[in-house]
């Protein structure tokens, strides 16, 4: 805010000052001792902080509703679940549990694994 300013010139030193009824600006932070300039010059002012924007969080399996993007999504699959009529996105299973399903095609894709014909290995979708 810049009111009521007055200029004058120090006769002594010829240099021009601009005081304000609440601050001394001028070349220098402080004029005292007779006329003798000391201090350092006048900090600029500091902008305000500016927030960063926040990360969405991940989608969760759940939120999946085809069976392609939820196989694309690392940790999803789309797989059968007991006690469930048809598939959905579900978290996929463990390496553990898939090898149950070794030379079980239908059963290995059935339950969201990935199922290899040359060798009949089941594994799991995202290890």
């Amino acid at each position: 805010m810049v009111s009521n300013i007055f200029m004058y010139i120090d006769a002594k030193q010829e240099e021009l000052y601009f005081i304000n009824i609440f601050v001394v600006v001028s070349f220098y932070s402080c004029f005292c001792g007779g006329g003798t300039p000391t201090g350092s010059p006048v900090a600029a002012p500091v902008s305000a902080p500016v927030a960063s924007p926040v990360a969405p969080p991940p989608p969760s399996c759940s939120d999946f509703t085809a069976k392609r993007p939820c196989n694309q999504e690392e940790g999803c699959a789309w797989r059968k679940e007991a006690g469930i009529q048809g598939k959905a996105c579900y978290e996929s299973l463990d390496q553990a549990t898939c090898e149950q399903y070794v030379d079980k095609k239908r059963k290995c894709k059935r339950n969201g694994c990935k199922y290899k014909k040359n060798t009949g290995a089941c594994n799991a979708r995202w290890p």
